[in-house]
């Protein structure tokens, strides 16, 4: 006969195993350097480097270490900064997005290529000529 063995529990993925901070986000330790960050700098670095000013609300680690809470490691952003750059870093989801001229900040975006296609008829090597052009040299037909 079978011996059946009970089943064993399921170890989680490594991905999904989260670390443990050594300061809590709501410890009391948190909430005063989390307040000497802001009062230091109150505008989201992220949005005035892109020229906007927005008002900070969150703390981020910026190398993602929750353990490392040294001043140089600690960045203020607004909301929307903050939940696009974990979303970035920890889940892979979002790339770039644009800066306040509508160019974007990607820098792999075709826009930001050095190398520019002509447009039009250059581009299929054939001559390029206005009908002003035309007009002038009294080749025009209308």
């Amino acid at each position: 006969m079978k011996q059946h063995r009970p089943p064993q529990p399921k170890k989680p993925a490594a991905s999904s195993v989260r670390k443990v901070r050594t300061v809590k986000l709501n410890s009391a330790q948190w909430l005063r350097l989390r307040a000497l960050v802001l009062a230091d700098e109150p505008l989201c670095r992220s949005c005035n480097a892109r020229g906007r000013v927005v008002p900070a609300r969150d703390v981020d680690h910026i190398d993602n270490d929750g353990d490392n809470n040294s001043r140089g490691n600690l960045q203020p952003l607004c909301r929307s900064c903050h939940s696009h750059k974990t979303a970035t870093t920890d889940r892979g989801r979002i790339k770039h997005g644009f800066d306040v001229t509508g160019r974007p900040l990607d820098p792999d975006h075709p826009w930001n290529k050095d190398h520019q296609q002509p447009a039009g008829p250059e581009r299929r090597g054939e001559p390029h000529t206005h009908r002003r052009e035309i007009r002038e040299a009294g080749e025009w037909q209308a």
